[in-house]
């Protein structure tokens, strides 16, 4: 046996475990492909020719009914779901009830809206506000572009002026005020001793008279009291030619050596950060312009939020809660429970579904095994389970390449509804019967009797009975169902061959 025969027969086994345990559409598929009657009938006439080893060829109808489980489903649907950008709450106040027939604009759900009309109302102030924010902006950033220069000026005139005065004080000003004070001590020396002087002078002189007149005494106080002045001059003199000396000059040296390293840095740090809060203040343009139109975004959003919690009928219909998934309806019990008075929505999900109810089709899935058996364009009889007794022409309308299910292909069968089919509806559950194979006068054979060449992939023969060794024959087959297959070349009718190897 070949590699690629033994991988196809291991999928197909695997393909058909999984299929019974996958779940119920696949196992029903499978296990009832072939019409029950007509597989018993089958499997008894094949036990009979196994117990006698061989099997006579004859012609016969060759036929093999296929009954699968379908599923009503509307080609036309609408999903109704609210995908919010920004708003999540979604609180309901009332809903359409299910199964209601709607018209296209009709409204489908009335939302607690309270809540958003403030928020909108709160992002309308933040728009306003981030407005005048851009505009404000807008104009530091002008206005430090024209004080810049200014102030860079500034700066370096300040640096330029406290460096100037440093020297001057250094140069001019701490010597001239040194020498002041010098030269005011030794004038208020002076002036005490010319005093001292001028008093010893008075006194020889009147001493000399003997007899002091009162003029003389005048004079004398007068001399002696100004010199009590000056000597109180002198020690004032003193004391500031001290204070400037020590205390004045040196404080003034060191705030305007202060002075001079304040500006100097001043002037460093206003070259430095000037272009940086330039830059900031550009930036800051930028951003407040980003954060206008972050808060248009969200005012946009919201009302669009608000415009989509309207929510209305996009086609007209019937109102489903839920969503069909090929066929089937899911979420309904979820999505009745959100849609009571008080309920809340989950933002993108689907919770009801407009169906029209004029364009059905039947679903169903086929056993991958009856694939190549199923094509477009053959006839169907639709059996609803809701009327048993109704039975509807269809036709094949599609057969998908991709399988839905492990061992599972996609089929979809059309049909036009008449007045008997009034009463069905999307979602409901039928029979679908189908006949694959279907040939009056095919020359046949029990699959057990064909065999497989174990060398070369795809030749098939028999071994035909009646000399003392069964002869092997290369034989060409046509259809097939699970029992049986049509021999189209290397076999006569009479001939007999045996329905099992030899030991």
């Amino acid at each position: 046996m070949s590699l690629a025969t033994i991988t196809r027969r291991l999928f197909v086994a695997m393909s058909m475990a999984s299929m019974f345990s996958a779940g119920a559409l696949a196992q029903d598929a499978g296990g009832k492909a072939d019409a029950k009657e007509e597989k018993k009938d089958e499997k008894k006439e094949g036990e009979k020719q196994e117990a006698g080893g061989t099997h006579t060829v004859a012609r016969e109808l060759l036929k093999q009914e296929l009954e699968l489980d379908g599923v009503f489903e509307a080609q036309q649907t609408a999903e109704i779901a609210i995908r919010p950008d920004a708003w999540q709450e979604l609180s309901v106040l009332e809903a359409v009830a299910h199964g209601r027939r709607v018209e296209a604009g009709e409204a489908l759900v009335k939302l607690d809206t309270k809540k958003i009309d403030i928020a909108i109302a709160d992002a309308e102030a933040a728009l306003k506000l981030a407005e005048l924010a851009a505009a404000q902006a807008k104009e530091d950033f002008r206005l430090a572009q024209e004080s810049h220069p200014l102030e860079m000026a500034k700066a370096e005139r300040a640096a330029q002026i406290a460096a100037e005065d440093l020297k001057r004080f250094n140069e001019v000003e701490r010597p001239m005020s040194e020498k002041s004070a010098n030269f005011s001590l030794q004038m208020s020396e002076q002036s005490l001793e010319y005093q001292m002087e001028e008093l010893r002078q008075l006194e020889k002189m009147y001493k000399a008279d003997e007899i002091t007149e009162e003029t003389e005494e005048i004079i004398l106080k007068r001399t002696r009291n100004e010199i009590e002045q000056a000597k109180f001059m002198f020690e004032r003199a003193k004391l500031n030619h001290e204070e400037t000396l020590k205390i004045s000059l040196p404080r003034k040296q060191e705030e305007t050596e202060r002075a001079a390293k304040l500006s100097a840095i001043e002037w460093e740090r206003t070259r430095v950060t000037a272009p940086i809060a330039m830059r900031q203040k550009e930036l800051g343009v930028v951003k407040a312009a980003h954060d206008l139109e972050k808060a248009a975004e969200a005012l946009a959003k919201l009302k669009s939020d608000r415009e989509a919690m309207a929510v209305k009928a996009p086609i007209a219909g019937i109102v489903y809660y839920g969503r069909a998934t090929r066929g089937k309806w899911t979420g309904g019990t979820e999505a009745s429970a959100a849609l009571q008075a008080g309920g809340k929505l989950t933002p993108g999900s689907v919770f009801m579904t407009v169906v029209n109810p004029e364009t059905l089709v039947v679903r169903a899935a086929i056993d991958e095994k009856h694939v190549a058996r199923v094509k477009p364009g053959m006839k169907a009889r639709i059996v609803p389970t809701a009327t048993p007794d109704q039975t509807l022409a269809a036709t094949l309308a599609a057969v998908s390449a991709i399988p839905v299910d492990i061992g599972g292909i996609d089929a979809a069968a059309t049909f036009q509804l008449g007045d008997a089919a009034a009463n069905l509806a999307a979602g409901m559950t039928c029979k679908v019967k189908l006949v694959p194979v279907l040939k009056p006068d095919a020359l046949v054979a029990p699959a057990s009797a064909v065999f497989e060449d174990d060398f070369e992939f795809g030749k098939r023969y028999v071994l035909v009975a009646g000399g003392e060794k069964p002869e092997r024959r290369d034989v060409k087959i046509g259809q097939r169902t699970d029992a049986k297959v049509e021999i189209v070349e290397g076999l006569k009718e009479g001939e007999k061959v045996l329905t099992k190897k030899p030991e």
